[in-house]
């Protein structure tokens, strides 16, 4: 009975490991999949950050800070081509710049629309690792539990104690919980 625990034991932890080696494993697998994925949604949420910064450089400008056009226009040279005069704008001139950031924006937003049903499967299965990875291990814990809860048990029996009623199960499982949670 010893012997059948210390194996059973081994491999537990055996298993615990595999199933941390593998669920790696699958995660390198998701993420060499998706790194496109994730580097484009990365890339989209950055230019519309960057683009909204342009649209307070607009209120800057508009507030009398004219070296805000300038900065504005160094972040985005294209919008130099919706604009007559780069030293003299019109107002005229600060809407096209205006129209042109939300056409980006909208665009921007188009993109990542598109892109989000496969950024939404990559996370779905994420989960479904770590839910089955959760699901293994918690199986595993439990095999440990019985099998300590079983040798203890048997262990009494051996001691001479044939009484079920003071062979405490319950309680020699809730021991060896304890004695099992680094797994």
């Amino acid at each position: 009975v010893n012997e059948i625990a210390r194996t059973t034991a081994e491999i537990i932890y055996d298993a615990n490991i595999a199933v941390d080696e593998t669920a790696d494993a699958i995660r390198e697998a998701l993420l060499e999949n998706n790194k496109m994925l994730l580097k484009g949604i990365r890339t989209m949420r950055d230019y519309q950050l960057h683009t909204v910064m342009s649209i307070e450089y607009i209120a800057r400008y508009r507030r009398g800070e004219k070296a805000a056009l300038d900065t504005l226009l160094a972040m985005q040279p294209s919008l130099k081509e919706v604009i007559s005069s780069t030293t003299r704008p019109t107002a005229k001139d600060m809407r096209a710049i205006e129209d042109r950031l939300l056409y980006l924006l909208k665009n921007m937003h188009d993109i990542r629309a598109q892109m989000m049903p496969d950024l939404e499967l990559y996370w779905k299965q994420q989960r479904e690792l770590d839910e089955l990875t959760k699901m293994y291990k918690a199986a595993l814990r439990k095999a440990n539990v019985t099998m300590i809860a079983w040798s203890r048990a048997h262990q009494r029996l051996a001691a001479g104690i044939t009484d079920p009623a003071k062979i405490d199960v319950l309680g020699l499982a809730r021991k060896a919980a304890g004695a099992a949670s680094p797994l």
